[in-house]
C-alpha cells in the first residue's frame, strides 16, 4: 500500500511539473506574441551634439531621378525647401549613444544640438508681394505643423529638415532666399539659393 501511494505520488508531481513547463511556455509565448507592448520600438535618447557644417540645400519634388531646380517649375503643393545637415557629437557629454544605435532600433538618428540659437529665411526678391529682405520664416512649416518663426527647440533634430511653404500663390513666383543659421557666440551662417518655379 505503502509503496502504491509513493508511486502515485511520483506520476503527480511529474505532472505538476509538466503542467507548470506548459504554463510558463504559454506565458512566453504569450508575452512574445500576443502583447504588442513589448514590440514596440524604443528609440535611444538624442546625441548630445552641435552644428557641424550645412551640407547642401535642395528642392522637392524628386523628378526624373533628381531633386527640382530653379529652371523647373513645380507645384507649389508638392514643393519642399529641404535642407542636410551634418552634426558633431560633444564627446565631453559622454552620450552613451551612436548614430548606429539608432539603425540598429530602427529609428532615424535624433540630435540635442546644443550651439544653434536660430534659424530663419529671408527673401533676396520681391516674393508673394513682400519687399526683399523680409523675414519670411513665418511662411514655412515643419512636418509637424510649427512653424519655422516659432522653432526653437533643438533638442530632437534630423539630418534632414524640410519645410512646406504655407502661402496662397496668386500668380507664379520664384524665391531667391537667404537662410541664415545664428548661434549662441553670435556667429551666423548664411546660404543663398534660388528655387524652382512655383505654381499653384
Amino acid at each position: 500500500m505503502g509503496k502504491e501511494m509513493r508511486v502515485t505520488g511520483f506520476y503527480i508531481v511529474k505532472k505538476i511539473k509538466r503542467l507548470l513547463l506548459l504554463q510558463l511556455g504559454l506565458c512566453i509565448h504569450q508575452s512574445c506574441d500576443i502583447h504588442p507592448v513589448f514590440e514596440e520600438r524604443v528609440c535611444p535618447n538624442p546625441i548630445i551634439a552641435e552644428l557641424h557644417q550645412v551640407n547642401r540645400l535642395f528642392f522637392s519634388p524628386y523628378q526624373q531621378m533628381r531633386f527640382s531646380t530653379e529652371n523647373d517649375t513645380v507645384s507649389l503643393n508638392e514643393f519642399r525647401y529641404n535642407i542636410e545637415l551634418d552634426f558633431r557629437p560633444l564627446k565631453h557629454f559622454n552620450s552613451n549613444f551612436s548614430k548606429e544605435d539608432f539603425l540598429l532600433a530602427g529609428c532615424n538618428p535624433r540630435f540635442d544640438v546644443q550651439n544653434i540659437s536660430n534659424i530663419r529665411i529671408f527673401n533676396n526678391n520681391s516674393f508673394l508681394g513682400l519687399p526683399p529682405s523680409t523675414d519670411i520664416s513665418y511662411l514655412f512649416e515643419l512636418p509637424d505643423g510649427t512653424r519655422l518663426s516659432k522653432f526653437r527647440d533643438f533638442s530632437r533634430l534630423e539630418n534632414f529638415i524640410s519645410l512646406s511653404l504655407m502661402s496662397p500663390l496668386t500668380k507664379t513666383e520664384q524665391l531667391n532666399s537667404k537662410l541664415i543659421f545664428y548661434f549662441k557666440d553670435g556667429s551666423e551662417w548664411v546660404f543663398d539659393s534660388k528655387s524652382p518655379v512655383l505654381i499653384h
